[in-house]
């Protein structure tokens, strides 16, 4: 401000001002924005990892076991895959195949699920054998 004068701001102070405050307004808004993208992708996550839990679900029940089974309802565009691996018995001669409580074999599962975007997430979880 200028001394003696009319007691307002120049006009340089005044573009000086303004000029913070956009500086000041583009870094919220890029916050702001960062914040955003990171809900979206989390959600995203969170909506896989569901997915990914009900045909893990499915597998365990017998009611999914390969690609594409019509009898789990999924979402437009959204693709899973289930991947069974042999399960050995830690530390036992030979190699037997790893068994639950009742004597039946188990196997490893891992379930992949995609979405349109080609964003995915896989889960791992054992189930009962079936067949020979």
């Amino acid at each position: 401000m200028k001394k003696g004068g009319s007691g307002g701001f120049t006009l340089l102070e005044v573009l000086v001002a303004l000029a913070l405050l956009g500086i000041v307004l583009v870094v919220i808004f890029r916050i702001g924005q960062d914040g955003i993208r990171t809900a979206e992708s989390r959600t995203r996550e969170v909506g896989l990892a569901l997915l990914a839990e009900t045909v893990l679900t499915a597998a365990r029940l017998g009611v999914a076991d390969d690609l594409g089974a019509p009898t789990l309802p999924m979402p437009e565009g959204y693709r899973w895959r289930i991947e069974a691996t042999d399960l050995e018995t830690a530390g036992v001669a030979g190699g037997d195949a790893a068994v639950d409580e009742t004597g039946g074999e188990l196997e490893g599962v891992v379930v992949t699920v995609e979405d349109p975007e080609g964003a995915r997430f896989a889960l791992g979880g054992v189930r009962r054998r079936e067949g020979p």
